[in-house]
């Protein structure tokens, strides 16, 4: 049963629909090489898809999570700002916001910006993650 909206209120409609059938397609961008994260220092920052993507390897395994900080949307690692790793987290310069760079979750939040009545914080969210892998002739892919 469906509802359409009508002048005088909801009025509820039969409709018959195909069940809906979806199917998730990885797709798989090069966007580096392992030699040239190996040669950075063990993490870069990519462009594909319009998005900046945070590479990061460790314990040779890789991880990408976004380059923009979801504090305030600066990048994390930058021509200015530059990103802080310690053990499996990232650092955004700007604000000190933590981020577990394996999940992207938030392990600290803004702890240089005061918490007074009338300038709160934003709430803490998580930096987005994306799957990456290394194919076989180690070219470093990304599904974003």
């Amino acid at each position: 049963m469906a509802f359409v909206g009508c002048v005088s209120g909801l009025k509820a409609a039969q409709t018959k629909r195909a069940p809906r059938v979806c199917e998730v397609k990885m797709a798989w961008t090069p966007v580096t090489t392992k030699d040239e994260i190996d040669a950075a220092g063990g993490f870069t920052v990519v462009k594909t898809a319009g998005k900046k993507v945070l590479i990061k390897e460790l314990d040779g395994q890789l991880y990408a999570v976004s380059n923009k900080c979801s504090h305030l949307g600066l990048p994390i690692e930058g021509k200015i700002l530059k990103a802080k790793f310690s053990d499996t987290c990232v650092t955004c310069a700007a604000h000190g916001s933590q981020f577990d760079i394996k999940t992207g979750e938030v392990v600290e939040w803004c702890p240089t910006i005061p918490n007074w009545a009338g300038f709160a914080k934003a709430k803490p969210a998580p930096l987005p993650t994306f799957p990456v892998r290394i194919s076989g002739n180690g070219q470093v892919e990304i599904d974003v």
